[in-house]
């Protein structure tokens, strides 16, 4: 089910090469160290294995916020960023489907927010 997003949110849907996954799975399991990737169930079953990772940043743009100045800063980088997870057991559901949770968290916390897209055909 698509659900439209009004003119103050932006949508933009995003790819991320799957070097790019396995290059932030490295940083993860660096920081966690042995005990926390023992932790998480070991080093690989939580990598994204699947090439590119599709998804979509949502935020809500800068000129409808008081006091902004300029249209440009509606792409300019925030300081926070949300991933959002939903339900469906990483296999059914969509962003289209949350989109409105998408949005409304993206206006009250004042940042961007990724929802990586889980079926990519209908």
């Amino acid at each position: 089910m698509y659900v439209p997003r009004p003119a103050w949110v932006c949508c933009e849907p995003i790819g991320i090469a799957s070097e790019h996954c396995d290059r932030s799975a490295a940083v993860l399991v660096a920081q966690l160290g042995d005990e926390g990737v023992e932790r998480v169930g070991g080093e690989q079953w939580w990598r994204w294995r699947e090439g590119e990772l599709v998804g979509e940043w949502v935020w809500v743009r800068q000129k409808w916020w008081p006091g902004a100045q300029e249209e440009e800063e509606d792409k300019a980088p925030q300081r926070k960023s949300v991933l959002y997870v939903h339900g469906g057991a990483y296999y059914f559901g969509s962003v289209d489907e949350h989109r409105y949770q998408l949005q409304r968290h993206a206006r009250k916390i004042g940042a961007r927010v990724f929802a990586r897209e889980f079926q990519t055909s209908p």
